[in-house]
């Protein structure tokens, strides 16, 4: 058992490491080419002098770029850590299935205590 609580610890940092990497690279990722998008928008809808209720459209595009910068960073972290923690689970289990296999002897004492 000593087996699977030391691989249980350097695995979870592991993960959790890389997880938190690939979060950071994704949402500033997102957060930097929203910003980007949302200002050539604006840009040129100001640009074009055709369109009626131009101011409008302008509020409603900063509207969104707002809710999009608040739900978007929290909900991406939660499905992060969620996945990662699902690959935790995961190949913890996995290990302690190759353990119990290769001692067989320790799934028979299990069988005789309990009877």
């Amino acid at each position: 058992m000593d087996i699977i609580k030391v691989y249980s610890r350097s695995s979870f940092l592991g993960i959790f490491f890389i997880i938190i990497l690939l979060m950071l690279m994704v949402d500033s990722a997102f957060y930097y080419g929203m910003d980007v998008i949302f200002s050539k928008m604006t840009i040129s809808v100001k640009g074009e002098g055709g369109i009626p209720r131009v101011g409008e459209l302008v509020e409603r595009i900063s509207q969104l770029q707002s809710h999009l910068r608040i739900y978007f960073v929290p909900v991406s972290t939660g499905i992060f850590l969620f996945f990662g923690l699902m690959l935790w689970l995961y190949l913890k289990a996995v290990l302690k299935k190759f353990v119990s296999q290769a001692d067989p002897g320790k799934g028979k004492e299990k069988a005789v205590s309990a009877d």
